[in-house]
């Protein structure tokens, strides 16, 4: 299955080394019935509308579908990639127009291998 995958300290290049970038649709979603209420648009509407695609009004939010780019990662076997890459956390990507992502996030640069594999 294809991940998402970043790490929890922010550290930049790749999360790992079996990471591609990889573009996607990414749901743009502002606590805002109007783009005129979004301090960064400055109330100006057009700067919503200037960029991405299927614009809309959804629970009580402006909505907007953004072309971008992500790190993802192909995981066939999860228990081997926690026993390589250490412990994770998974999560929905709500940010993501696909209904099925998730995303993996690796909790820290030194993982404790020998723990996970139980020496």
């Amino acid at each position: 299955m294809k991940y998402h995958i970043s790490r929890a300290h922010l550290s930049p290049g790749k999360p790992c080394e079996d990471a591609v970038r990889d573009h996607y649709v990414r749901i743009d979603r502002r606590y805002a019935m109007r783009p005129e209420c979004v301090p960064a648009f400055g109330g100006n509407a057009s700067s919503w509308y200037a960029d991405g695609s299927d614009h809309r009004i959804e629970d009580d939010m402006i909505v907007r579908h953004l072309d971008d780019e992500d790190w993802f990662v192909e995981i066939e076997d999860m228990n081997a990639f926690v026993l390589t890459h250490g412990p994770l956390r998974i999560r929905r990507c709500i940010e993501d127009a696909a209904p099925d992502a998730y995303e993996v996030i690796l909790l820290s640069d030194d993982s404790p291998r020998e723990l996970l594999a139980g020496e």
